[in-house]
């Protein structure tokens, strides 16, 4: 599970920028669409 520290002040398209890159980053896309693959396999 991803976490994004959210401060008061902090725009909110900036915070959901941060969680796209760390979400790209963590290659979770890449995982669930391996297992799904091996699943339906």
């Amino acid at each position: 599970m991803l976490i994004i520290d959210f401060k008061d002040c902090e725009n909110i398209d900036k915070a959901l920028k941060k969680y796209k890159k760390k979400f790209e980053k963590s290659k979770t896309l890449l995982q669930l669409t391996f297992l799904h693959q091996i699943v339906n396999f």
